[in-house]
């Protein structure tokens, strides 16, 4: 019995070795290392196999020599268990630093191994069979149970780091370890340890270590597991490297389109691989990651796929650079990396990639970029500001700052515009050039625009503004904001909560190219204006031709865009359009605003063009709700 269990353990890993070696590798620390693992453990079994073939033919054997390979079998069964572990930390160090921790620790395998080697052992039957026992035997079950107890052990500190999959295969590797040391320490005369190191190995191997699982068939490259740990591996190694990525996934194509674009796909892939020192990724859709070890290898295969390809009728290789937008070829994005040093950590780089995959996916044609340390830059400054938008919602540092608006006719302040504004732990301001955009882009602006409601009508409940003479406050929509379905609900929610006069609240909309979130605002628009809230169309004159929606929208303020009073002074062709557009506003019976208004001299130039309101620095920047009040009392009587 003992004989067939080493036998078919022998087996397994010759097995698990040959498909191993057979297979295309990412090249991973981790995979050398589990390779390493099954040769100590065939030679465990090896001589293990050797050992019960020494105990039961001793005639044969001498004691010196049935000696040797029963504590040979002991002292590579300790190895076998350090082996476990070292394999276990390969996927949380650096080649140099893992040398560096099993070298460190390798005193307790070498003091386990000296004491197998000077304590004694005899040699005993039973059930038909002879086995070892003794001290060393206890020893080696000891050391064995330990390095199990160990592995759970780091399994459960880097839990967090390991992922569910990893963590239950080293745990199920882990148990029958356990019950083969215990088994074969209770009956002693069955080995099974070396068959359960076996299992363990297989268990591993098609859990993580298979590298047909690391692959993706229908492309023929490694797949999107393998990314990450691939450079997290160069980069923890100080090894730099250069990458192409290849996104087609937002091509519209027809069905023969799109299997003639996988083909030509695949031959650029099999192209590619021809060069050993070239690894393709696929990630998600239809986008892929070339990685290469420097500049001049990657300005080969550029140049390989542009001769390759170049005359092909389906080419996205041009002899300028990489791209032939003119070609018939579906629009692809192709990003280049010269230098991985301006990222620090791999998912800087995958998220500058899909950074710029979104916003480059209206474009109608090809696309080539080549990233600099600016792009990580602008991410990294990104998501410090996401952290300080969440921050800000989270810790009640979003702020509401007036700007005071100013009325031609009555010759005095009546009204404000709500502006959102967040301040740092610092007590710094983020500037709101910054923090809108991304907070739209993010959805972010959800929350933030409905806080800023929320504190603008508590500020409105107290009633200081009207007292100072206020008429209405301005409150900005986003594009976000009109398109949700319960917004008009939510609102009213609050300005009832709060007990709010709701013709004290004016909301800016701005133009929305969507047909769809069009007729989502209107059926917002209708159901607050039912219940007594005015609107006011933002940024007139703002790159958009927003005479559509001064004729289809329902509301009563136009702005006029700062753009067009700054060019307004200047520009002949500025000066038309915006008395033009004044009159236009005047004789459709709205009210015209105009923002952006710095100098008296344009003060008394929209005056006399017949605009209604005025807002600008020339009265004051936006302030918070104290200045603002503050500004109110020192100023009405005197614009009065």
């Amino acid at each position: 019995m003992n004989i067939y269990t080493q036998c078919c353990g022998l087996i397994i890993l010759f097995i698990l070795f040959a498909f191993d070696i057979k297979h295309k590798k990412v090249g991973l620390f981790s995979e050398t290392v589990y390779l390493n693992t099954i040769f100590i453990n065939a030679v465990s079994v090896i001589v293990g196999l050797l050992s019960v073939v020494a105990l039961n033919n001793q005639d044969s054997f001498n004691h010196a020599a049935t000696m040797f390979f029963t504590k040979g079998h002991m002292i590579t069964l300790i190895i076998v268990g350090y082996a476990n572990v070292a394999y276990l930390i390969s996927g949380f160090y650096s080649k140099r630093r893992h040398l560096e921790v099993v070298i460190k620790h390798a005193w307790l395998p070498v003091a386990e191994i000296i004491a197998v080697i000077f304590v004694p052992v005899s040699f005993k039957s039973a059930f038909g069979g002879m086995y070892v026992a003794g001290a060393a035997t206890i020893i080696t079950f000891i050391a064995t149970l330990g390095y199990v107890a160990l592995c759970i052990w780091l399994v459960v500190k880097w839990r967090r780091r390991l992922g569910r999959r990893r963590r239950d295969s080293v745990i199920g590797w882990m148990v029958v370890m356990s019950f083969a040391a215990i088994i074969e320490q209770a009956i002693g005369n069955f080995y099974c340890i070396d068959f359960a190191c076996s299992i363990g190995m297989m268990i591993i191997y098609f859990t993580l270590e298979n590298p047909e699982s690391n692959m993706d068939k229908n492309y023929g490259c490694f797949n999107s597991h393998m990314i990450s740990p691939y450079m997290a591996q160069l980069m923890h190694a100080k090894e730099t490297f250069c990458m192409i990525y290849l996104s087609m996934a937002d091509a519209k194509t027809s069905d023969a389109d799109e299997d003639r674009l996988n083909d030509k796909i695949r031959q650029i892939i099999d192209f590619v691989n021809q060069f050993p020192y070239a690894k393709v990724f696929k990630l998600v859709e239809q986008e892929f990651i070339c990685i290469l070890p420097d500049e001049g290898k990657l300005q080969i295969v550029v140049s390989g796929l542009r001769n390759r390809f170049y005359y092909d009728q389906f080419s996205m290789f041009n002899e300028q650079g990489i791209v032939n937008s003119e070609s018939t070829t579906p629009k692809s994005l192709i990003v280049m990396l010269s230098d991985s040093t301006v990222a620090e950590e791999p998912d800087d780089i995958l998220r500058v990639f899909q950074t710029l995959r979104e916003s480059n996916r209206d474009n109608i044609t090809s696309t080539r970029i080549r990233l600099c340390k600016s792009h990580f830059d602008e991410l990294r400054e990104k998501e410090q500001i996401i952290r300080e938008i969440r921050e800000a919602l989270d810790k009640d540092r979003v702020e509401v700052f007036y700007q005071p608006i100013y009325s031609t006719k009555h010759k005095r302040f009546i009204s404000a515009e709500a502006l959102a504004r967040i301040r740092r732990e610092d007590n710094s301001i983020v500037p709101p050039g910054k923090f809108i955009p991304i907070a739209e882009e993010t959805g972010l602006i959800l929350k933030l625009g409905e806080r800023v409601f929320e504190k603008t009508c508590r500020f409105i409940q107290t009633g200081l503004p009207e007292r100072m003479g206020m008429e209405y406050i301005e409150v900005n929509l986003s594009v976000i904001q009109c398109e949700q379905l319960d917004l008009a609900s939510k609102y009213i929610q609050i300005m009832e909560e709060n007990q709010i006069n709701p013709h004290f609240i004016n909301l800016e909309i701005t133009e929305t190219a969507s047909i769809q979130a069009k007729r989502k605002l209107q059926q917002n628009m209708r159901t607050l204006m039912e219940y007594g809230v005015e609107f006011s169309l933002d940024d007139f004159g703002n790159g958009h031709s927003n005479l559509d929606y001064v004729i289809d929208m329902p509301v009563d303020i136009v702005k006029l865009d700062m753009s067009l009073i700054q060019a307004y002074e200047n520009e002949k062709k500025a000066k038309a359009v915006v008395q033009a557009a004044v009159r236009m506003i005047l004789d459709m019976e709205l009210n015209a605003l105009t923002e952006g208004v710095e100098t008296k001299e344009q003060l008394d130039e929209m005056e006399r063009i017949g605009v209604d309101y005025i807002q600008g620095y020339y009265f004051s920047k936006p302030i918070p709700e104290n200045e603002f009040l503050d500004f109110l009392q020192k100023h009405q009587g005197e614009a009065s």
